[in-house]
C-alpha cells in the first residue's frame, strides 16, 4: 500500500519497506543506524534526510520527488546526491539542527568548507518537537 504522512523518521534498527507511494508533507528521516528504508513507489517530502548512517533505497530515480536532498538517496546500486546540499538553517527550527560540529571549528578551519556540510537534524529535538504536534519545518 501507500503511505501518507506529515513527518516520516526512522527508528534505530527498524525496517521500512513500502510497496507503493509514500508523500510525506514535511521531513522524511531515513538515517537511524541500522535502519532499512525501501519504497517501490514514488516519494514525495519538502525535505529527505538520507545517507549520513542510514539511506532510502528506490528502484527508480523518476519516482523521487523531494524538494530538498540533504546528502544521497541509492537507487538500485547507485547514488544519487544533489548538487548543493541545502542549507538546514534556512529550512528547519534552530531547535531541529545539531550545529556543534560547525560551532566546534575556528575561524581559519572554517574557511572554504560549506556549512551544509557539518549540519545535522537534531534527532532526539526532532521527535520531542513531533511529539508534541510542532512542526520542525521554518515557517
Amino acid at each position: 500500500g501507500s503511505v501518507k504522512c506529515k513527518n516520516f523518521i526512522m527508528s534505530a534498527d527498524a525496517t521500512f519497506i513500502c510497496c507503493g507511494d509514500i508523500d510525506v508533507s514535511e521531513v522524511m528521516s531515513c538515517t537511524a543506524a541500522d535502519s532499512v528504508s525501501q519504497v517501490a513507489g514514488a516519494v514525495r517530502a519538502k525535505i529527505l534526510d538520507s545517507g549520513s548512517g542510514a539511506w532510502l533505497e528506490l528502484y527508480d530515480k523518476k519516482k523521487l520527488h523531494v524538494d530538498h536532498l540533504l546528502d544521497y538517496v541509492m537507487i538500485d546500486d547507485d547514488p544519487v546526491e544533489p548538487k548543493k546540499k541545502p542549507d538546514m538553517t534556512k529550512l528547519l527550527v534552530k531547535a531541529a539542527i545539531e550545529t556543534e560540529e560547525w560551532d566546534d571549528l575556528d575561524y581559519e578551519d572554517r574557511e572554504g568548507e560549506d556549512m551544509a556540510d557539518y549540519i545535522s537534524l537534531n534527532e532526539e529535538a526532532v521527535w520531542k518537537m513531533l511529539a508534541a504536534g510542532k512542526s520542525i519545518l521554518k515557517a
